[in-house]
């Protein structure tokens, strides 16, 4: 079982938590080489990290990063500030890990392994080049990186098993700095927007089990969609670990690292929120303080009110409330039923309507001074006919 992991110093702590859950939950296995991308990382967190390796007598490969920008040859913008380049290290990875090896399984530095996770690994590959758990990014624009939002399957970058085999022989690296020029640099969700365009057609799903978040809105996890927002959580808790999910993503952890239960965005991710402790408590950082892990939570400007119009909206308000009430309440009701219904047919309506025509043409415009069609940075039909022919 070969695994990966990519990390800089900042979230060393975070992925040792990680390995370790992995290899005491799965024992059985005949053999685990995990390969670390290290970037910047302190030699205090990598004798840590070798501790690990001593302990359970397993493989821990620390390997240097390679230059994303230098490779890519253009500068990448991180579009949130609290992640770093170590993420694009594991799109390019095939040439630091041995040319013999067949395929690879990504995991997240910020996921706990529940389980044995060898279900995931014998997976049949057939001809998908990668396989992870579908989500939808409501916030993400699909049309901007070539996709359909409700045709592509797009899957979360946390964990994705990796075809090695296919990997290098539609040389998929070389495509992904054909894409990462042709959007300059500039990409809605990192990492993720280049692995799910690039590679449309040959990316396969697996059970949501393997990949539990909040945004696990799919499949067998849809039951959640129901409750997200409810206030009852201990039902939330009930259905979470009726479907006992086998690694959990904590993509909040660093913002919420010392938070109490209720503080969490989703109480799907409070369920498990304990075990993220007792992980700690056994690894060789138990004992530290949470000070160097955490992050401050992204800063939103909030629009300007002027006074004159905050004192008439709070007169208004005050005067139906006070005099008023069945019609007040009724405005109330009738207001929350129409922001309901403008917030489901909004992005129906941006992406048939308004939104596909300057996207299209932003395309266009972006593809003649790159130069780079976005068919160049895919797998054709006469790649995919040569291998069917080889494989004859």
């Amino acid at each position: 079982m070969n695994i990966l992991y990519t990390f800089d110093d900042k979230f060393a702590e975070v992925a040792g938590l990680s390995i370790l859950s992995l290899f005491e939950n799965n024992k059985d296995a005949d053999e685990i080489n995990v390969y670390a991308v290290c970037k910047s990382v302190s030699d205090a967190n990598k004798q840590k990290l070798l501790k690990l390796q001593e302990d359970y007598g397993r493989k821990i490969i620390l390997l240097d990063a390679p230059s994303v920008e230098k490779i890519a040859g253009t500068a990448i913008e991180i579009q949130d500030k609290r992640f770093s380049l170590a993420m694009f290290n594991a799109i390019f990875i095939s040439s630091i890990l041995p040319p013999d090896m067949k395929k690879i399984l990504y995991l997240d530095c910020d996921t706990i392994i529940r389980s044995s996770i060898a279900g995931l690994w014998d997976m049949d590959q057939w001809k998908n080049i990668v396989r992870g758990v579908g989500v939808l990014r409501k916030r993400l624009p699909y049309q901007q990186i070539f996709l359909k939002r409700r045709r592509d399957i797009y899957i979360s970058s946390g964990v994705f098993l990796i075809n090695l085999d296919l990997w290098r022989h539609y040389d998929v690296e070389a495509k992904f700095i054909k894409f990462i020029r042709l959007m300059d640099g500039k990409l809605p969700a990192n990492e993720e927007s280049v692995l799910n365009s690039v590679l449309k057609g040959y990316i396969g799903a697996i059970d949501p089990t393997y990949n539990f978040f909040h945004t696990n809105f799919n499949d067998k996890m849809s039951i959640y969609e129901k409750f997200i927002n409810a206030k009852d959580r201990k039902r939330v808790r009930e259905i979470a670990l009726h479907n006992n999910p086998k690694i959990v993503h904590y993509p909040k952890i660093m913002r919420k690292i010392d938070k109490a239960e209720s503080g969490w965005d989703s109480p799907l991710i409070c369920t498990f929120r304990s075990d993220w402790y007792k992980w700690r408590e056994m690894s060789p950082w138990r004992g530290l303080p949470l000070d160097h892990l955490r992050m401050p939570p992204p800063q939103w400007c909030p629009l300007p009110v002027t006074t004159k119009r905050k004192a008439i909206r709070s007169s208004i308000l005050r005067f139906t409330e006070k005099n008023c009430k069945p019609l007040h309440s009724l405005l109330n009701s009738l207001g929350i039923c129409l922001k309901a219904f403008l917030r489901s047919t909004g992005s129906l309506f941006d992406e048939a309507v308004a939104e596909p025509a300057r996207v299209r043409k932003y395309n266009k415009y972006r593809q003649k001074v790159t130069g780079i069609n976005i068919k160049d940075c895919r797998i054709s039909k006469r790649e995919r006919k040569r291998l069917i022919n080889n494989q004859n």
